[in-house]
């Protein structure tokens, strides 16, 4: 049996969000090639990609660093991979948070970019302004990664 093939229509959506699988992407290009490409433009924010297969690169966003290149946080607490961030930033009060985004800067998204090297979720908590708002982008994106590392 061949692979299944979506059809595009004469209209193009305006936006594909990351993740979206639409059905207007091409003529005769098969799902699976599809998906695949979505989820690589999701993983890498729509910039250069790193050369490495997506599978690991899932895995580089969600590792643990450790020594220097932790993320040392005004209130003491030391984070070494997103999901620490995440845990932190949900704990964190107003004024830590104010210490790492003030003055049109943003520790926890350039170190998620130079450290990390998850540029798609930089990208995003650099809009955030707000701790609850960094939170949930943060979330999203690790439950992002770890439901479709196993899918590329």
């Amino acid at each position: 049996m061949g692979a299944a093939v979506f059809m595009a229509n004469s209209q193009k959506p305006n936006s594909i969000k990351p993740g979206d699988i639409a059905d207007t992407i091409g003529v005769g290009v098969p799902v699976s090639v599809q998906r695949k490409s979505l989820l690589e433009e999701h993983l890498h924010g729509g910039t250069q990609v790193r050369k490495q297969t997506p599978e690991k690169q899932a895995g580089e966003y969600l590792r643990d660093v450790q020594g220097d290149v932790r993320f040392w946080c005004s209130n003491g607490e030391v984070y070494g991979s997103l999901m620490d961030l995440e845990k932190g930033l949900r704990a964190m009060t107003a004024d830590a948070f104010a210490y790492h985004c003030a003055g049109g800067r943003n520790d926890f998204a350039e170190w998620v970019r130079s450290t990390i090297g998850d540029d798609f979720l930089a990208n995003e908590m650099s809009q955030c302004k707000t701790r609850l708002r960094m939170v949930q982008s943060v979330s999203h994106r690790v439950s992002w990664l770890r439901s479709h590392r196993h899918m590329l």
